[in-house]
């Protein structure tokens, strides 16, 4: 019905169908996401596509064992990716002032040690990290744009099913 897609297109999909999903249980809460999945996005189909492939193979392991383990190994994945971003960014801020240069570079180093240090406290956040490049006072608006086209090159959860994973607990975009 329209009312019911029209309720799909204002809210998130988890928060649509909230009501459902908190009456199901472990065996029929895939089901549920299932049967609503034309209102997923790309990401999330693969992600569910990938839950149903390792439950048929593992009918044993609950769906949280499955998005833990899956999260575990595509760790580093994710880090490779936003390393070669953030390597991308320090390479166009060699060509830079010094004084726009050490502010990237101050900004990266942060980055780098969030990322490497694994804290699941203060995890590294593509949103956060894209607001703070904003807020950097560079020399030009042609540097400032750049940098913005860089940083938005950070894996999400829109162009990444490995970065949904992380990202589905909190927003992060």
């Amino acid at each position: 019905s329209s009312a019911a897609s029209d309720v799909y297109k204002r809210q998130p999909i988890f928060a649509a169908i909230k009501q459902e999903l908190d009456q199901a249980n472990e065996k029929t809460y895939l089901d549920v996401v299932e049967s609503h999945s034309e209102f997923l996005y790309p990401q999330e189909q693969k992600i569910l596509k990938h839950i149903r492939k390792v439950q048929a193979k593992h009918p044993e392991k609950t769906i949280q064992e499955i998005v833990q383990k899956e999260r575990k190994s595509r760790l580093s994945q994710l880090e490779r990716k936003q390393y070669k971003v953030l390597d991308q960014i320090g390479q166009f801020a060699e060509e830079l002032p010094y004084a726009d240069k050490s502010k990237i570079a101050g900004l990266l180093t942060v980055s780098s040690d969030v990322i490497f240090e694994r804290n699941t406290n203060f995890a590294f956040q593509r949103k956060k990290f894209i607001e703070l490049a904003d807020q950097l006072q560079l020399s030009d608006e042609a540097t400032k744009k750049e940098l913005m086209k860089l940083a938005n090159k950070l894996p999400s959860s829109n162009n990444s099913e490995t970065c949904l994973l992380y990202t589905s607990d909190a927003a992060d975009e």
